[in-house]
C-alpha cells in the first residue's frame, strides 16, 4: 500500500468533524482511493475489500504517527483485523498536521524543505520540518 496524503487529510478531517463512520461508508464506494495503490493479491478481485484494506492502512498510519487515537484494530475472521472506533479524535500533533495540509502555501514549503534536506515525509521529519517551513514563510 502506498501512503496517500489526500486520504490521510480526508480521514483526519472526518475525525475532526466527527463523521468518520459515514466517511468510511462513502469511501468504500470511491474507487479513487485505489488509484496507484498496491493491495494483496487475495483482495485484487474484491473492490470493497481492497478499499477497506487501504482505508484501514491509512488509519493505522495516523495511529502510528500519533495523529489520532480512539481507533483500534481487533482480530476478526481468519487473520483479518477490523477497525474499532471507540471515540476517534485528533491529537495535538494531528491538528497541527491537518492545519498544515489545509494550507497549500505551507504544505508546499514543507515539501520543499523535505526535498532540500533529502528527507522523506515521515512523521518524525514532519514534526521537525513544520516549524522550519512556517519560519520560512514569515
Amino acid at each position: 500500500m502506498r501512503q496517500n496524503w489526500n486520504l490521510l487529510q480526508e480521514l483526519m478531517t472526518a475525525i475532526e468533524e466527527e463523521r468518520l463512520p459515514s466517511f468510511e461508508k462513502e469511501a468504500l464506494d470511491d474507487a479513487r482511493w485505489l488509484e496507484d495503490q498496491f493491495v494483496p493479491d487475495n483482495l485484487a478481485g474484491d473492490r470493497k475489500a481492497a478499499l477497506r484494506f487501504v482505508i484501514d492502512g491509512h488509519l493505522k498510519i495516523l495511529l502510528e504517527i500519533g495523529a489520532i487515537d480512539g481507533v483500534s484494530f481487533i482480530p476478526a475472521l481468519g487473520s483479518a483485523k477490523v477497525a474499532l472506533l471507540s471515540a476517534p479524535r485528533l491529537t495535538a500533533h494531528g491538528h497541527e498536521l491537518l492545519n498544515a495540509l489545509r494550507q497549500p502555501k505551507l504544505w508546499n514549503a514543507i515539501k520543499t524543505c523535505a526535498i532540500q534536506t533529502g528527507l522523506g515525509l515521515t512523521a518524525e521529519t514532519l514534526k521537525a520540518i513544520i516549524p522550519k517551513a512556517i519560519q520560512s514563510l514569515l
